[in-house]
């Protein structure tokens, strides 16, 4: 963070908007690192503010989505239960496109690839994987045939 010229001493409090900028994150993945609890702030005359110290701890425990383990429990096993992004790389390889995150995102929302929310996290069980992944396969197959024709 940039001092100003008036204050020579390091400031205990920082903007959320001050936190996303030096950071190189956005203020939503700041916001919601902070309303899950990951990251301690308080709230000051509607504003978010964060103490450095609080940040750097943050920083420090660098979560990780492919790691979450709520109650000492993996989320993300690679066999049983997938992330959003692990979906999306298997779609390229077993498909053969690239589907990018907010067209996945896009298939969770409108529910046509069953997805359960915990926390900030989306979870697509095995079974929901394999049976969207028919559906895309055939869906691609019968364009393919139409084209070919």
């Amino acid at each position: 963070m940039e001092e100003t010229e008036t204050d020579n001493t390091k400031r205990e409090w920082y903007t959320l908007s001050e936190i996303a900028t030096h950071s190189e994150r956005g203020r939503q993945a700041v916001y919601i690192a902070i309303v899950t609890g990951k990251l301690k702030a308080k709230k000051i005359d509607n504003r978010w503010v964060i103490k450095m110290s609080d940040f750097d701890d943050f920083k420090s425990r660098k979560y990780q989505r492919w790691i979450k383990k709520p109650d000492g429990q993996n989320l993300f096993d690679g066999e049983n239960f997938f992330s959003l992004p692990q979906v999306i790389e298997i779609f390229s390889l077993k498909l053969g496109c690239k589907y990018s995150y907010s067209q996945m995102y896009y298939k969770v929302q409108t529910g046509q690839l069953k997805a359960s929310r915990q926390g900030a996290t989306w979870i697509i069980k095995k079974e929901d994987l394999q049976k969207y992944l028919s559906q895309e396969q055939k869906e691609l197959d019968g364009n393919l045939d139409q084209a070919l024709l």
